[in-house]
């Protein structure tokens, strides 16, 4: 071979290696071709015209051919039929973060255009009404994959409608992108700055006012331009993280390439004003705190969403926060987006567990206001009576399963060909939890699921006895998952996975948790009611002679208790008086000892911990003087002369000291709910009784 062709050659391998390269970068078709001929579903239609779609990075749209075909009378729809619902043109590019990096099915961003333009700076776009929904130019095709469903984005979006200003509607539909078919989408409304969407002020010609400018942010990744809270994380315990990254705000409207420096430090000023009296005592104050800055009832419904569905991306990603202009409403709003791995569709953050909240992720830097607002009790019982009234209407059990149902029956024929497609069943798809061994099964998995959940918050919010664990919510010092060799494993009833139970009995819930050879497994709980409270634990243990549980209220010592080894099935174990005077509490089940045994194991199921019932909210007094708590304060009986009293809080603080009259109401105005200790002197003689506050 001569020189010459050895060049050409080298040249034209190198030319099939690159285009190769360049098709496996910008072209994503499944690995099946599947054959199309007629479905139930609205069918989109996408030509490039030989175009290859912009790399993702590069954030630019190609002109593609767009056809829009919805059922006929007869309810189908076929690629020959002419009678289109749209016709013409539009911008195509790839979306999406962990939604396009972990799925092969990529997900598009589409904006209607006037003609074919042969660049996206040209563009003019156009507002037209699809399937139904508002008139708008810009639409969002979600690729449900990691989802098996195909169905909980949609599912939340029509369970939650009205509890918001906007909540995005979405469409199901089929694609065909180059003569191929591509499988099951859904088309979405875009959150975005519209008169159909985010029916916000614009900001153009507001030079010298931008308090008169609607603004639009998203919390998320630092992927595009945006800012950093100025405030720290915060861990569980309400305590500074400052090694952990700051919560990022996304510049959504304006534009980066518009906000002008202005409306930019406009926007900056008010985040950090609003975070600034969230870390003050008084942030719920009903004038000048946390509603002066958003708006209660939108934040209601955003936590109620995320909530129901356990998402783990919920409140740290895909957040979208806007408000109008000051004159209108200086209020942020929030709305909803991104359920693809939520009902238990993730294997970490403990997301697949039924139980357990969302917001009060230990390993995920959320916004710490959250949790702020959440603790305001006058919210916290709003939140509560919204939730009765939507389990009564829009979420009852009927309306959840009808919804579920009804999108099921509508996607089961284009289900099919996607799985076909994309060859699902049996696919291991990150981060899925369950394997379902169908799409049935699939089906059957989110259906339980979603009714477990529902019951389980109505324990939390409407039951009469609170239990302040979540069973799937224990950390350690290890990772937690489902795989042997991890710290914490989990064993599922009856399909044991992970390590498996010594010998198989079954507790009542649908997992057992197990602690491996010297380890503890925790979990802090929050937002805690001062007072006497109970821990129970079904425990089964396996050569574990040192395993115990405990309680550990910070700011006083540990209580805890022994777990006698003992074989056979699960038993209840009992920790009780345990005295909380501090909101965090921290939960612990350990099988600890000094001789390490790789055998050794505690498993664990139903936790609970609850509030003891103490008459008047009095720790048991029987001896004289006799302390009770009157309306007006706390009232001292038996004594018959003066005496000196100190009212102390649980770390031994003085409140409040002095001389009292027999009889005399002792105030509490300025006592917060805790525990205290009132010393009563009489001579030489002390006497101290426990006291709670509520």
């Amino acid at each position: 071979m001569t020189q010459l062709l050895k060049i050409s050659f080298a040249l034209i391998v190198l030319f099939v290696l690159q285009q190769n390269s360049l098709d496996a970068q910008h072209s994503f078709p499944p690995p099946v071709n599947v054959e199309y001929r007629s479905g139930t579903l609205p069918l989109l239609i996408v030509d490039t015209e030989n175009q290859q779609l912009k790399d993702k990075s590069q954030d630019e749209r190609i002109a593609v051919q767009l056809k829009l075909i919805e059922p006929s009378d007869n309810g189908t729809v076929t690629p020959q039929d002419t009678l289109f619902a749209f016709n013409g043109y539009a911008g195509l590019k790839y979306r999406g973060s962990s939604s396009f990096s972990s799925s092969p099915k990529k997900p598009y961003s589409l904006e209607l255009w006037r003609q074919w333009y042969a660049a996206d700076s040209l563009a003019a776009d156009t507002a037209v009404s699809l399937l139904g929904m508002p008139a708008a130019s810009d639409w969002v095709l979600l690729a449900p994959f990691n989802d098996k469903s195909f169905l909980r984005d949609a599912l939340v979006m029509e369970l939650m409608q009205g509890t918001q200003d906007f909540i995005p509607k979405m469409r199901f539909c089929e694609l065909i992108f180059n003569g191929k078919y591509y499988g099951l989408y859904i088309l979405a409304e875009k959150i975005e700055r519209g008169k159909n969407r985010l029916d916000i002020a614009s900001a153009k010609n507001k030079a010298g006012r931008p308090q008169e400018c609607g603004y639009h942010l998203e919390i998320d990744r630092t992927s595009d331009p945006g800012f950093n809270s100025t405030r720290d994380i915060r861990n569980l315990l309400g305590n500074r993280e400052s090694w952990r990254e700051k919560v990022y705000y996304q510049y959504k409207y304006p534009k980066p390439e518009d906000i002008t420096d202005e409306q930019l430090n406009f926007i900056r000023q008010r985040i950090d004003s609003f975070e600034l009296i969230m870390e003050r005592a008084d942030f719920n104050d009903s004038i000048r705190g946390y509603p002066f800055f958003i708006d209660p009832h939108s934040v209601m419904g955003y936590i109620l969403a995320q909530e129901l569905t356990r998402n783990v991306d919920g409140y740290r990603l895909s957040t979208h926060l806007y408000k109008d202009a000051d004159s209108k409403d200086r209020r942020f709003k929030l709305s909803i987006w991104d359920f693809n791995i939520s009902f238990g569709n993730a294997d970490y953050g403990w997301a697949w567990s039924t139980e357990g909240w969302s917001y009060n992720q230990a390993a995920f830097a959320a916004p710490f206001w959250f949790k702020q607002i959440l603790r305001n009790p006058g919210f916290l019982a709003k939140l509560r009576q919204n939730w009765k009234q939507l389990r009564n209407n829009q979420l009852s059990d009927r309306r959840i399963i009808s919804v579920l149902d009804s999108l099921q029956q509508l996607t089961a024929d284009a289900a099919f060909r996607n799985n076909q497609a994309w060859q699902m069943v049996g696919r291991t798809v990150w981060p899925v939890f369950y394997m379902a061994q169908d799409y049935i099964d699939e089906l059957t998995h989110l259906r339980n699921w979603m009714q477990t959940r529902v019951n389980w918050l109505d324990d939390q919010w409407l039951g009469q006895t609170r239990n302040h664990i979540a069973n799937g919510s224990f950390d350690c010092d290890g990772i937690i998952g489902v795989n042997a060799g991890q710290k914490i494993s989990v064993s599922q009833w009856p399909t044991l996975g992970g390590q498996p139970l010594h010998v198989q009995n079954k507790a009542s819930g649908r997992y057992a948790y197990e602690v491996k050879s010297r380890q503890t497994a925790t979990q802090i709980v929050t937002e805690i009611d001062p007072g006497i409270y109970t821990l129970r634990v079904k425990v089964k243990t396996y050569l574990t002679p040192d395993a115990y549980i405990y309680v550990k209220n910070h700011g006083r010592s540990e209580q805890k208790i022994n777990i006698p080894n003992v074989e056979g099935d699960f038993r209840t174990i009992e920790l009780r008086n345990i005295e909380v005077s501090n909101p965090h509490c921290e939960v612990g089940i350990a099988a600890w000892y000094a001789a390490p045994n790789s055998a050794a194991r505690v498993w664990y199921d139903d936790v609970e911990l609850f509030k003891q019932e103490i008459p008047n909210g009095l720790y048991p007094a029987f001896e004289q003087p006799i302390v009770s708590i009157a309306k007006e304060g706390i009232l001292v009986e038996g004594i018959k002369d003066v005496y000196n009293f100190r009212i102390l809080d649980a770390s031994g603080r003085l409140m409040s000291s002095g001389k009292a009259m027999p009889g005399e109401i002792l105030p509490i105005v300025n006592h917060s709910p805790g525990i205290y200790v009132i010393s009563i002197v009489q001579g030489t003689g002390i006497t101290n009784r426990k006291i709670i506050i509520r």
